[in-house]
């Protein structure tokens, strides 16, 4: 399965419009559960470089954002259906920061052990669950 920077784009395109657009009862399951993977297709560990490559053109789209929001979490949540569509079981993964500059928010995938778009201050960000309310 190939992904096209073209298609990568829309698909980010298409996550903006989903979350801004839409009320939270129908992001719900898109920002809150990891849905299992198509049939697993090889070792994780072994499609460490076609994670990676795909991250990369994800990044790549991001850059041109014209008039939407390519934000990390629009990024995470591209990268997790990407992924998850090639029976690589990815997960969404939030995390916050609080220091003198204020508050801040952050999302990336995590594969196994290996973390995508975490970003180089990996410290900054304090993971968190996010759970369904009961």
């Amino acid at each position: 399965m190939h992904d096209s920077i073209v298609g990568l784009w829309c698909a980010l395109a298409l996550t903006d419009l989903r979350l801004k657009l839409l009320p939270h009862r129908f992001n719900r399951k898109l920002l809150l559960e990891d849905p299992p993977a198509a049939a697993p297709q090889g070792n994780t560990a072994d499609r460490e470089d076609e994670i990676l490559n795909l991250a990369n053109l994800i990044q790549s789209a991001a850059r041109h954002r014209f008039v939407f929001n390519m934000s990390c979490l629009r990024r995470a949540i591209v990268l997790r259906s990407r992924l998850q569509a090639r029976g690589i079981q990815a997960s969404l993964v939030y995390g916050v920061r609080k220091n003198a500059s204020g508050f801040g928010a952050h999302a990336w995938v995590a594969v196994g052990d290996l973390t995508i778009f975490r970003g180089a201050s990996e410290e900054v960000f304090k993971a968190f669950s996010v759970q369904e309310p009961p």
